[in-house]
C-alpha cells in the first residue's frame, strides 16, 4: 500500500516524507557499503537493489568545513531538494522502468554559493549521469 501511495503522489513533483532517506541504518549502510560518483557540485553516494516494488529515496547534506554558517548549510540544502524535486520525475520513472530500490545521498562538495537558476541546469546533468551509472551497478 505505501508503494502505491509514493507512486501517486510523487508524480505530481512532491517530495514528502515518503521520498526521504531518513533511517540512521540505512544511511550508514549507504556510507559503508554505497557507490559513489562525482557530478560537480554534487558527490552521490547511492545503492541499488532489484526488487519487485521499485523506490527512491534520497538524502541532501552540506559539510560544516566548507560553510561554518547553518543559515548558508540550510540554504542551499533547501536550493538542493527544490532543484531535485523539479527533476525527479525521470530517476523514479527510470527506478520503475528497471525494477529498481535507489537509496542515494548527495552532498555539496562546491566552496561557493549556487545560484538556483545554474544548480537547476546542473541538476539535469547530475541526474542524468547518476542514471548512466545506475544499471552498472545494480547488486542482486
Amino acid at each position: 500500500m505505501l508503494y502505491l501511495k509514493y507512486i501517486f503522489i510523487n508524480t505530481s513533483y512532491s517530495y514528502n516524507k515518503y521520498s526521504k532517506l531518513k533511517s540512521r541504518k540505512l544511511v550508514d549502510n549507504l556510507f559503508t557499503n554505497g557507490k559513489s560518483t562525482l557530478a560537480f557540485p554534487v558527490k552521490i553516494v547511492f545503492a541499488t537493489e532489484k526488487v519487485d516494488q521499485p523506490l527512491v529515496l534520497s538524502g541532501i547534506g552540506v559539510s560544516k568545513k566548507y560553510f561554518k554558517k547553518a543559515h548558508d548549510r540550510n540554504f542551499i540544502k533547501r536550493l538542493l531538494r527544490e532543484t531535485y524535486r523539479l527533476q525527479q520525475s525521470t530517476l523514479i520513472d527510470f527506478a520503475i522502468n528497471h525494477h529498481l530500490q535507489i537509496h542515494f545521498f548527495m552532498l555539496y562538495v562546491s566552496r561557493d554559493l549556487p545560484v538556483f537558476e545554474a544548480l537547476n541546469l546542473q541538476m539535469t546533468s547530475i541526474i542524468k549521469k547518476f542514471m548512466k551509472q545506475l544499471p552498472n551497478e545494480t547488486t542482486a
